[in-house]
């Protein structure tokens, strides 16, 4: 069967979220869907039920691989996916019946390669957080304001609440060096598009889970975070996003991110313990010594001038 849309889901010990997810998918109103479960190094019994659904449902495919790792199950996914448009969901989350059918009329109407559209968070205490006006609206927007809005975090970057022409992933797939996959790579996939179109609906349902890899507060997470926003410093001075003023608040908005995420940082560890990481945010850091002083918060400048060039003192002044 020729399906339109392969909906790829990696699958990591959510045995107790998966069959809402997968049924969501399932129970889609779009019938000509192919579903890829991506299953990585469960223990909780998430990949029996992959398994399970795969011979429930023909549609469902089913991948285990040996690394816990979700853009290499992303990836897996995309290389195996075989209809000419992709989505995501996380396992943990679930969809309304109607999303693929609607953003797939909507991709194809207005020939794009991405639809974005609205979700909701769900906390489990069972208090919802929604995101925009819910109109129903198509707006169609040029992506040079789709990525400035992406860059303020007025946009969510996340691919799950998206629809891609399979293409789109011809030369940018999703790292598999950071956990804040999305905030590296989405800009890249925008950029390749000269329009991208928003439906103003809530079609995704984020189940927010306190055990999720990106609400931990570990080293490693904030190093992490520390280098998704870094990259997108490097990517509105690489591709001139903003100019004059504008430029300014972004960069030093952003700059600002990564200094409070280096400081949590350093706070929940002891340098000796992560020195690679250490080295490579200061490393980080000095380039931006090199902008003009006068576009640069003097109070920043002067903080990350003594981490850069008098880290030892720095580190005893303020954390020891």
């Amino acid at each position: 069967m020729d399906c339109l849309v392969s909906v790829i889901v990696p699958v990591h010990n959510t045995v107790e979220y998966l069959p809402r997810c997968v049924d969501s998918i399932r129970n889609q109103s779009l019938k000509d869907i192919e579903i890829i479960l991506v299953e990585n190094q469960s223990s909780d019994g998430s990949a029996a039920l992959c398994d399970r659904y795969m011979s429930l449902d023909p549609r469902v495919k089913v991948l285990h691989l040996p690394v816990a790792n979700a853009s290499v199950a992303r990836n897996a996914g995309l290389d195996i996916a075989s209809a000419p448009y992709v989505g995501f969901v996380d396992s943990d989350d679930y969809i309304e019946c109607n999303m693929y059918e609607e953003l797939l009329e909507v991709i194809k109407c207005n020939d794009v390669d991405i639809v974005y559209s609205n979700f909701q968070t769900e906390y489990l205490d069972g208090r919802i957080d929604r995101c925009g006006k819910n109109t129903g609206r198509i707006y169609v927007r040029s992506s040079l304001d789709v990525l400035k809005d992406m860059m303020w975090d007025k946009l969510n970057c996340s691919s799950c609440t998206k629809l891609f022409k399979r293409t789109v992933f011809s030369e940018f797939k999703f790292p598999e060096n950071n956990i804040y996959e999305d905030r590296i790579v989405m800009h890249m996939w925008i950029l390749q598009c000269k329009q991208v179109v928003w439906v103003d609906k809530v079609f995704y349902h984020y189940v927010e889970r306190n055990s999720s890899i990106c609400h931990l507060i570990t080293p490693l997470n904030r190093y992490h975070y520390f280098m998704a926003e870094f990259s997108r410093i490097e990517f509105i001075e690489k591709y001139l996003l903003f100019e004059g003023e504008e430029l300014l608040e972004a960069r030093n908005r952003l700059i600002r991110i990564c200094f409070s995420a280096f400081e949590e940082f350093v706070l929940l560890t002891k340098p000796r313990c992560f020195q690679k990481p250490i080295r490579h945010m200061r490393a980080k850091f000095k380039t931006i010594l090199k902008l003009p002083s006068q576009e640069l918060e003097t109070f920043y400048r002067k903080r990350i001038r003594k981490i850069v060039y008098f880290w030892p003192i720095y580190y005893w002044r303020h954390f020891s």
